[in-house]
């Protein structure tokens, strides 16, 4: 098909020079680090189809609408993922400056989760809200409430697999995996209606 219509004109709209290209290595440069990461999951053939579909789109989402700016530069999976004790744990968290990512606490919580969901619950605004706290971005921001909420959580007496039974046994029926005792914990707080903030 030949057309003569154009609608974007990008004749004149790029600059390869050198100083571009040095510019945009600095600006973007956590953005072009991901971007390898992202390109190796795409052509991973070790998961099955549908689920590393699946994962590759939540990979995407999660990189496009906020990129990792900043990034520990330790590695940490391997220690988070032997952990046996809620002391490590809190050990671990205390002994980091910033969060791990974009110095984030929810994101940070959402990848420790993600290696060992039997210490570390999602934190994020809803679940603060639905314990009585502002859910704002100091709240959100703030290392001693993280590690409150961690210490809290696991604490718990409704940290078990008694209690938490009828969550886990309609999420595995639902969607084929059982969460952990901490996690059904925390999708209760996370679909509770909010309650009044402290």
């Amino acid at each position: 098909m030949t057309t003569t219509r154009k609608f974007i004109c990008l004749e004149n709209a790029f600059d390869l020079s050198a100083g571009s290209a040095a510019r945009i290595c600095k600006y973007a440069e956590n953005y072009l680090a991901a971007y390898p990461a992202l390109v190796a999951l795409a052509n991973c053939q070790s998961m099955n189809a549908a689920h590393h579909q699946t994962v590759l789109l939540l990979a995407t989402y999660g990189w496009m609408p906020t990129v990792p700016k900043s990034m520990v530069d330790v590695l940490f999976a391997e220690r988070v993922r032997a952990m046996q004790s809620l002391d490590e744990a809190m050990t671990f968290i205390d002994d980091l400056s910033s969060g791990l990512i974009n110095n984030s606490w929810v994101g940070s919580s959402k990848v420790l989760h993600f290696l060992k969901p039997e210490l570390f619950p999602i934190w994020d605004s809803r679940v603060a809200k639905a314990i009585g706290l502002s859910g704002n971005s100091h709240c959100m921001s703030s290392k001693p409430r993280y590690m409150d909420y961690v210490w809290e959580m696991n604490r718990s007496p409704k940290n078990t697999i008694e209690a938490t039974s009828e969550i886990a046994e309609r999420v595995e029926t639902a969607f084929g995996y059982k969460p952990t005792p901490l996690r059904c914990l925390e999708l209760d707080l996370f679909c509770k209606p909010k309650i009044a903030e402290r």
